[in-house]
């Protein structure tokens, strides 16, 4: 793409058509893959029977480009970007960066409202975006196959347009991308790659097979020894390198256990949420897992092993989306429903799980990232896979500690009680999940 004065919608659009009559297992037919298929949580899952959704994302999405503002906001110096979806996250990511790359990036962009950046060249932009968004528009209202993908794309074309243009303005050549599991990362990288822009990507603790199985990157800064597993066996992600860092948040947490000899008291159980029920509650888009069968199995599993063995004590830890305000009293009920006058406690609400790992001795969840956090950390924890299809992989250490049924819960956390932290590790082979054998770890020894 040659560079032109003003972002160009219509060379991002032109690459959108040629990357879907791509060959399929090239790299930009993986992209019209992800781009088409990938869910999004952009949408709601209402979006889909919204014949009106293509038309209303062009004008959320001009009404954004007319009103102009911020869209990222400098952080250090030099040439490198960070790329997330909320500037929630503008404080702590940099100075995570500058911990493993060893250089803080000169800026923090936030690709969401990314369409602010057109205000300079409105008109113009503004009718040249109609034109490549019209046939878009028309087809959402024709056919609900892939509505809410085709819909995004109205946005995302502006996006990618307007982010390639700013970046050559302000001569980033790397880019840190954290929101590699939206549907149009991977034609964003080959758009960056065609103006000399390399590209890392940083999924989030959860499986790659989730929301990265197919990744095309130059650089793919895994978290966990299980993302290091998943490499190997997915043939679509294409990286032309692989680095194990620490899990984004790990330096908010992890001094409090190498500092400290933190012990839990024993016949202690803690389930951790993913807040399920909540998600579903609120209409949240759909992520292909059955994670609400899986948790209120697992959270009977607990319930009928405590009601047998009363000198066992159990604390509910929530989601955080189930912590707050407005939900809290639904969150109460939704657990006491649920467990069925098991006594429990539900954690404090002020405080960040990842901080409580030695409040308990063991942990149960169905999925959640917070349970390689809690690996990471050197603490116990038993994962219940029912109707969580692949997940974890039948050769990992992982699938030591999961159960799908009461008789092997039972066991399992029996067993698991009975040893300490180190015998619970290396009796499983998960030493690899543990901070210490991380190379930033290893590094400073």
């Amino acid at each position: 793409m040659a560079r032109k004065r003003r972002p160009d919608i219509l060379a991002i659009r032109k690459t959108m058509k040629r990357s879907s009559k791509a060959a399929a297992n090239s790299e930009e037919g993986l992209a019209w893959k992800t781009l088409s298929g990938n869910m999004s949580y952009r949408l709601d899952e209402s979006a889909s029977d919204d014949r009106w959704i293509g038309l209303k994302v062009f004008v959320r999405s001009l009404r954004l480009a007319l009103r102009g503002g911020e869209c990222a906001r400098t952080t250090g110096s030099g040439n490198t970007a960070i790329l997330d979806a909320t500037f929630s996250h503008a404080a702590f990511e940099p100075q995570y960066v500058e911990k493993q790359a060893g250089t803080m990036p000169k800026l923090f962009i936030n690709k969401n409202v990314l369409a602010r950046y057109l205000r300079p060249w409105i008109v113009l932009s503004a009718v040249e975006w109609f034109i490549c968004s019209f046939p878009i528009i028309i087809r959402c209202m024709v056919l609900k196959k892939q509505r809410s993908n085709r819909a995004l794309m109205i946005a995302e074309m502006a996006e990618i347009a307007a982010l390639v243009h700013y970046c050559k303005v302000q001569q980033i050549s790397h880019i840190y991308d954290f929101i590699p599991y939206e549907a149009d990362s991977n034609l964003l990288t080959i758009c960056l790659r065609a103006e000399g822009i390399t590209i890392s990507k940083l999924p989030s603790p959860g499986p790659l097979k989730l929301h990265n199985a197919t990744t095309i990157a130059d650089e793919l800064l895994v978290c966990t020894q299980y993302h290091l597993e998943e490499v190997s066996r997915l043939p679509e992600i294409k990286a032309k390198r692989v680095t194990l860092w620490l899990p984004e948040y790990s330096f908010s947490y992890i001094d409090q256990y190498r500092n400290q000899n933190l012990v839990p008291t024993s016949k202690t159980i803690g389930f951790y949420s993913h807040g399920e029920w909540l998600r579903i509650r609120l209409g949240h888009a759909a992520h292909g897992l059955d994670i609400l069968a899986a948790e209120e199995f697992a959270l009977r599993c607990v319930a009928d092993f405590i009601r047998a063995n009363t000198d066992y004590q159990l604390t509910v830890f929530p989601h955080p989306r189930e912590k707050k305000d407005e939900y809290i009293l639904w969150t109460k009920e939704y657990y006491n429903s649920k467990l069925n006058g098991i006594p429990y406690g539900l954690a404090d609400k002020n405080k960040k799980t990842a901080l409580s790992f030695h409040e308990v001795d063991i942990a149960v969840s169905a999925y959640s990232t917070i349970l390689f956090e809690r690996l990471f950390c050197g603490y116990k924890m038993l994962v219940c896979n029912t109707g969580i299809s692949g997940f974890p992989d039948a050769e990992s250490p992982l699938a030591n500690i999961t159960f799908a049924d009461q008789i092997t819960f039972e066991k399992k956390i029996i067993q698991s009680s009975s040893e300490d932290s180190n015998e619970f590790f290396v009796g499983n082979r998960l030493e690899g999940y543990r901070y210490n054998e991380y190379p930033y770890f290893r590094s400073a020894k």
